[in-house]
């Protein structure tokens, strides 16, 4: 299992990551801002500026999500083995966490 491991973070380093973490992210990022501004269309009264909001979420976003982003990777990684499909997982993972980081953040809040 040490082998496995060692192995895992030989393929999976930072310096790796980080440009397909960043597309991933950006791509999150534009999702969240879309469904942000589809429920501000939807809500009758007057919400906070849309600029705002894309600039309020701009550090957590990166930090949170590139965070679980590389922890899901490195996971995922221990089952799948190959090297493609890992590369592309870094992207999707990076894309999942930047869009949800901030429900899983009012979930764990007990926020409704």
């Amino acid at each position: 299992m040490q082998h496995l491991a060692g192995l895992v973070m030989e393929i999976i380093f930072p310096g790796w990551f980080i440009w397909h973490a960043l597309v991933g992210i950006a791509f999150g990022y534009a999702l969240r801002l879309f469904e942000h501004a589809v429920w501000r269309s939807m809500q009758h009264e007057r919400t906070g500026s849309m600029f705002g909001f894309a600039m309020l979420i701009i550090p957590p976003l990166l930090v949170v999500g590139a965070t679980l982003a590389y922890i899901s990777v490195v996971l995922s990684a221990l089952v799948i083995k190959d090297g493609a499909a890992i590369s592309f997982s870094a992207y999707l993972l990076s894309a999942f966490w930047a869009f949800l980081w901030l429900d899983v953040r009012v979930f764990l809040r007990g926020r409704s």
